[in-house]
Formats: structure tokens, sequence, C-alpha cells
């Protein structure tokens, strides 16, 4: 990877780089680039260019303290900075950075870029003892919950804290207070006691809580049936999970197995019942390219099932020669359907699961059906080649690009981005006959949040700035969007 080091005046240079697409990234002490992190560059055989200018911004600083109600500083609490992320159409809030407490109480996140973010505390692993109220019940276990800035236990009263280049916020403190912990109990069953051993790992996972975070660890459960016991839970809605993983005595391979249930916590402690794991099965398939031809058969092409289910992620499987697939280990779940590779031209046309078309809304495999999954791919994508202007018509720094199509419910699996490169320039290719519309914003607009442009009541705030633009097979359209500014 090349790499360089500016001078005393900023000035860097890479000599005698290949023609092609390159992405840039800077990073200096004490600054931080912009949000995207990098910047396209793509260069023409023997092109120089140059006054490439790569900008840097000083960085912001969050700190604050954290105390219990009688204001005691409370160490070992993990303080995190949150920031919404799109996955699949749906907003999740998800960690940037954070730090725990010291032993004053105190935190300090660095680091950070210009932008709108969330902060949150996690203490739940921390057991308070003795009781911190004498007239509440003393037994059972006292846990410190979560909380969203100012003093909200979940994400709907948070209040955003916008960072603005090279600010110092300080005096964000929480103020924690501690309540009963309960006990969810419950039994796992597996799928049978005749098959190979196995091992699983309940956990708890508040609702609307940041992903990757449980609320209580994981607890590991041998054999193929067992009780479990998660105590210290506070009052909430949680998901509870199990994530199973067989052991094949001849294969030596790992069978990912998964349930899940959503259970309400209140003032007891609760019996969930029974969680029941189903072995992963192997779901087969056929793919077919049309348009390509021979070439096309050699086309390296991969078939994906992204979970419709926030719980769990998606899987994938590379399409064989003669066309056929085979994604192990499947889950029973929701899923979607897609598909690529080989060629930027290629666009889903078709999805079929047991005889009905699920292109569009997807299908719920159960782990029992003995359905082929048949898909077709077309060669025939349409691609728009463009620039981004700004208000005075000049070329777009720092600018992107998202491709909608006009029925939102069509928005997960056609809708896309794309940053620019050095001269604001995009090209978008692969894309399925239909009306689209076209928006541009730069990537440090602090109201422009990470995938943003899939939310349909963020894209209706900018719909009348868009530009609409119609896609047939095989078409190539050049367009010049302007930049919107809110």
């Amino acid at each position: 990877m090349p790499r360089a080091t500016s001078d005393a005046t900023g000035n860097f240079s890479f000599p005698s780089l290949e023609p092609g697409e390159y992405s840039i990234s800077v990073a200096r002490a004490g600054f931080v680039a912009p949000r995207l992190g990098q910047t396209r560059l793509v260069l023409a055989p023997k092109q120089r260019f140059e006054k490439f200018l790569l900008r840097l911004d000083p960085q912001a600083v969050v700190a604050g303290k954290v105390t219990d109600t009688e204001g005691t500083p409370v160490a070992g609490v993990q303080v995190s900075l949150l920031r919404n992320f799109y996955r699949d159409g749906r907003r999740q809030l998800v960690p940037v950075t954070g730090a725990s407490t010291n032993d004053l109480g105190e935190y300090r996140l660095s680091g950070l870029a210009p932008g709108r973010y969330y902060l949150h505390t996690s203490a739940d692993n921390l057991a308070v003892s003795p009781s911190p109220d004498p007239n509440l019940d003393t037994g059972g276990e006292f846990r410190y919950g979560r909380l969203f800035y100012p003093a909200s236990p979940d994400a709907a009263g948070a209040a955003p804290v916008v960072l603005t280049p090279g600010v110092q916020l300080g005096g964000m403190d929480f103020r924690l207070t501690a309540a009963r912990g309960w006990c969810v109990r419950g039994q796992v069953d597996g799928p049978g006691s005749d098959s190979s051993p196995l091992v699983a790992a309940v956990a708890l996972e508040q609702v609307d809580a940041p992903p990757g975070w449980s609320s209580h660890q994981a607890v590991p459960i041998e054999g193929s049936r067992a009780d479990f016991e998660i105590c210290g839970v506070l009052t909430g809605s949680y998901h509870l999970t199990v994530n199973a993983i067989r052991l094949e005595a001849e294969e030596q391979r790992q069978n990912l197995s998964r349930a899940a249930m959503r259970v309400e916590v209140g003032r007891a402690d609760i019996n969930a019942g029974t969680l029941t794991i189903r072995a992963g099965v192997d779901l087969e398939g056929r793919a077919h390219i049309e348009g390509a031809g021979e070439a096309g058969r050699k086309w390296p092409l991969s078939v994906s099932l992204v979970s419709m289910d926030a719980l769990f992620e998606g899987m994938h499987a590379a399409v064989k020669d003669d066309g056929r697939f085979v994604i192990r280990n499947l889950p029973p779940g929701r899923y979607r359907v897609n598909a690529g590779g080989g060629s930027e031209d290629l666009f889903l046309t078709q999805a079929r699961w047991s005889d009905r078309e699920v292109l569009e809304e997807g299908f719920e495999y159960t782990g029992e059906s003995a359905g082929a999954l048949e898909v077709t791919v077309s060669s025939a994508g349409g691609r728009i080649d463009g620039r981004v202007l700004d208000a005075k018509s000049q070329p777009a720094a720092n600018a992107f690009v998202a491709l909608m199509p006009k029925e939102r419910q069509k928005t997960a699996r056609l809708g896309r981005s794309i940053l620019c490169d050095q001269a604001a320039r995009f090209s978008i290719r692969g894309i399925p006959p239909g009306e689209f519309l076209l928006f541009s914003w730069t990537a440090d607009q602090p109201e422009v949040e990470d995938g943003s442009y899939q939310d349909a009541e963020f894209l209706t705030r900018f719909q009348s700035r868009a530009k609409a633009i119609t896609i047939r097979e095989n078409s190539s359209e050049a367009v010049d969007l302007k930049l919107i500014v809110d």
C-alpha cells in the first residue's frame, strides 16, 4: 500500500502510481478526517494530478463525570458515543468510540469528527452492594441501569450531541440510579440427543440497545438440553437469544443454530419457557445470467441471503460453473435475496422460492422446506455518469450521491450510494430498469447521517430537490447534480 508523509507545508506526493481508482486516507494526531474517512481518486494513464486537497478538522472532545444519587463517583462505567446507522433500511444506533470511567468517575472521549451523536452509559455489569435505599427490598442483586444523555432509559428520550470542529464539550455528566435486578430462567432444547454434543450460549439483549452489547454475559450450556438462569436483570424489554454450535466429529465443521424470543421483565423473577433450536440446513439453488452469452458462464457470481430479522446476520455462497450453489447451515428465519459479481452491469431480476416470487418481499425459511432457490441475473443493467456541482456550478468537494427507486418499498433492495472522486464525478452501473431519484450531499453535513438516504422520512425533506431519471436496459445516462444544502 503506497504511503506518503507530508512536509512542513502540508505537501505530499505519490510518484509512479498505476492507472486506476484509489482511496486516499489521511491521519494526524489531534485531527480527524472527513466523516467518510477517505477520498476517491481516479487516475488515467500518464495523468499527473496536482493541487489535490485533503482537509483535516481539529478533533472534538466530549468529557464528563458519572456519579450515583449521592454524588459519589462511580468507576468502571462504560460511556459510549453512538451514531445512527442504517442496515438494510433499518435505523440503529452503533458505537463510534467509548471509554470507562476512572476512580474519580471521569471519562473523556477524544478524536471525534464533527456530526450528530448520542451519549450512552452502560453499568449493568456493576453490582451495587449494599442496597442503595433502605426502603428497598434488600434481597437479590441491585444494578445501575443504562442511560442515554441526559437521563433517559431509552433512545427515544435521548438528546442529540452535535459536535463542531475542535469543540471541547465538558460537563456531560450522568447520575445513575440503582434498581433491583431479577432472574430470567428457562430451558434450551437442542435438535436431538442422538447427535453430536451441542455447545450453546444464552444471552439477553435489551430492546433498542446499541448492537454488539449483551445486557448480560452469555451463559454457556453443554449438552442437547439444559436449564439456564440469568440474574441481575433490570425491568424492561429484552431479546432472549441462544446461539448453538455443533462440532461434527467427521467433517470437523461448525453448524450454527439460533433461536430467539422477546421477554418482558417486570418486578419479579420470570420463567421464559423453552427455546428450541434447530440445526442449520443446507439450502440449494441455481443461478442463471441472462444476456451474457458464453462469457457469462466464467464470471464469478455469488448469491447472498440478507436477514430480515434484526438479531441475525445473513449468509452467502459462490455459484459454481454449472449455476448451482449451496448455502451451508442456514438457520430458520426471514431472508431477502441478493446476487452480484463478475460484472458491474449485473442486476437481480428474479428470485423464486418454492415456485413463489420472493424478490421484493423475501421469504421465510423454516429449515424443513425441500424447495430450491432459483435466481436470475441480467447483464443488461443501465448506468449513470455524472458530476455534483455546488451553488457556484463548481465541482463539490467531498460529495456523495444516493440513487433511490421512486417505489419506496424497493428501497432496501435497490437503494445505493457512492462517494464522488476528486473532480466530483461519479459512475453507477448495474441499475435495473425503472424510475429513480438522485440525491447529492457532502459527507460533512451533520444532518446527513450514515445511510440516512434509506430513511423514507428523511428523503421526503429533500425529494423536491432530487433529480428524476428513467433507466432502461443497457441505457447510459449523463447528468449534472446540484448539491443539496439544507
